[in-house]
């Protein structure tokens, strides 16, 4: 059995999304700024279908790899043709009892690239490019404060606090668009758990 659940990071798409993953699950109007639970899903190849929950538009349809690891996050992203999806997987800590595991990923095109700094300006990742999923680094269990730099200046940008619990992996997602204002940062817990599984 995998897990997937749907991120929704598409800013100039108002209208809701229905995302159907055959023939596992469907989940209905999913909004910009939306991730939802993990649902269950066998191992394999399965049509993902994208389509206005009001409109019934189809958006976008194609057929994806699920088999390790055995949990996945499906990006909504922006792509020449409209729309893409980015199919992250989303891996257990290995960093140990003490230790939880973070990374990053960029959703959003808009600005390219950016870099992110933990409190105290010590730099977590540098260079983060659309599509860029970065590898884990470790962080202590705690609170902790992070925010985004563009590589072109100094100010900081969307300030985030989380706590981060030891053996569990963490995802930072940003996602929107700096032009349209909506420009966004999620942390958010990578394995599922027993609370974080929903049958749709």
């Amino acid at each position: 059995m995998i897990s997937i659940r749907i991120f929704h990071s598409l800013p100039k798409l108002s209208e809701p999304l229905t995302v159907t993953v055959l023939p596992c699950f469907r989940t209905e109007f999913v909004r910009f700024g939306d991730l939802t639970d993990y649902s269950p899903c066998d191992p394999g190849f399965h049509i993902v279908t994208v389509t206005g929950s009001e409109s019934r538009r189809v958006y976008l349809q194609k057929t994806l790899p699920f088999f390790t690891p055995t949990a996945f996050t499906l990006a909504l992203i922006t792509a020449s043709h409209g729309m893409d999806i980015l199919s992250i997987p989303d891996y257990p800590c290995f960093c140990g009892r003490k230790s939880a595991c973070f990374r990053t990923i960029n959703l959003t095109d808009t600005p390219m690239r950016y870099h992110l700094f933990h409190y105290g300006d010590w730099l977590l990742f540098s260079d983060v490019w659309f599509r860029q999923i970065t590898s884990h680094k470790r962080l202590p269990a705690g609170k902790h404060g992070i925010y985004l730099k563009l590589p072109e200046g100094c100010a900081p940008l969307i300030p985030s606090v989380f706590e981060a619990k030891a053996g569990e992996a963490y995802s930072a997602f940003v996602y929107g668009s700096l032009p349209e204002d909506t420009l966004s940062l999620l942390v958010q817990k990578d394995t599922p758990g027993r609370d974080q599984l929903s049958i749709q």
